[in-house]
């Protein structure tokens, strides 16, 4: 009788498969990791279309989201400036003779082009907005009501057209790409 070592390698030499079969394996091995290879690239597409899409958004809508929070944060603080009323300690109307005496402004005083046709000109103070030197202009509508126009230095590379209601004012932003304007009213 044989030996079981060699009874259990004739049964396993029995049982081996034939070329044919060996080849149908490997075919197959092969198109299994073809289309693995295929659907691992369909997945970094699909993840890159994602991040590129992504990054676009992000592109354009994370500045406005900046500017917003830039635009409110100075409405905020000039709101609350002007609900004080503190008075001007330059006392003129004329710009120029204003601009003369404010020396520690970092820019020419100037008058805005808008908004402030029916406004006479008080007076000015320095104060500040958002730790940068500004002028607070103090000026009186027809009802001699009290409305400040803020002016301070423009570092901001995008431009300012906002109104924003904030402390029971309504201030309007605009600017000429040097300085920037804050007209505060009240509501």
């Amino acid at each position: 009788m044989k030996k079981l070592e060699e009874q259990i390698r004739d049964i396993y030499d029995s049982k081996s498969l034939s070329i044919v079969q060996l080849e149908l394996i490997k075919n197959k091995t092969l198109r299994n990791n073809k289309s693995i290879i295929k659907s691992i690239s369909h997945i970094f597409k699909y993840a890159a279309i994602f991040i590129l899409i992504l990054g676009v958004c992000t592109l354009f809508i994370y500045p406005k989201h900046q500017q917003n929070i830039i635009i409110n944060n100075f409405a905020e603080e000039i709101a609350i400036k002007h609900q004080r009323q503190v008075p001007s300690e330059f006392l003129s109307n004329s710009i120029i003779d204003l601009n003369s005496k404010m020396k520690k402004l970092n820019f020419n005083l100037i008058l805005p082009k808008r908004n402030i046709f029916e406004l006479e000109l008080i007076g000015a103070k320095y104060c500040s907005v958002n730790n940068r030197i500004a002028a607070k202009l103090e000026l009186k509508n027809r009802s001699n009501e009290t409305v400040t126009c803020y002016v301070f230095k423009k570092t901001e590379k995008f431009n300012f057209d906002n109104q924003v209601n904030s402390n029971n004012s309504t201030v309007t932003f605009w600017d000429n790409n040097d300085v920037i304007f804050a007209l505060a009213q009240n509501n």
